[in-house]
């Protein structure tokens, strides 16, 4: 297996991870058949993995299966009303990164090229 792991999503880890690390968030559900795509071509990915690890990017699962009102505001906090949702922090550069839907390896890492 690959040399991270997600970490449960709360908005006060969240907050606390992203004051001084880079930070990505993976909003998905259960239900979700294209974050279940996503899932398998990008983060269990050799190439995504490699990445996360050389910049050390905290990585964290909101798991809005049971659709609950926290991730919901946050959600359309971004005009999004469903999952997948893909956020990251870069507090260096005082950056959020919003992802596509749609997610590979080499959109995840161009994405975080852009401003690492």
């Amino acid at each position: 297996q690959f040399a991270w792991q997600w970490q449960p999503w709360s908005k006060e880890l969240q907050y606390r991870l992203s004051q001084d690390q880079v930070v990505f968030i993976d909003f998905t559900a259960d239900w979700c058949v294209t974050c279940k795509v996503n899932e398998v071509m990008t983060f269990n990915s050799q190439n995504t993995a490699d990445f996360i690890k050389k910049h050390n990017i905290q990585m964290l699962k909101a798991d809005w299966t049971d659709r609950s009102q926290e991730i919901a505001n946050i959600l359309k906090s971004y005009n999004r009303i469903s999952v997948p949702f893909y956020l990251a922090f870069i507090p260096q550069k005082n950056k959020t990164l919003v992802f596509p839907e749609v997610l590979t390896s080499e959109i995840f890492i161009d994405k975080f090229n852009d401003v690492l």
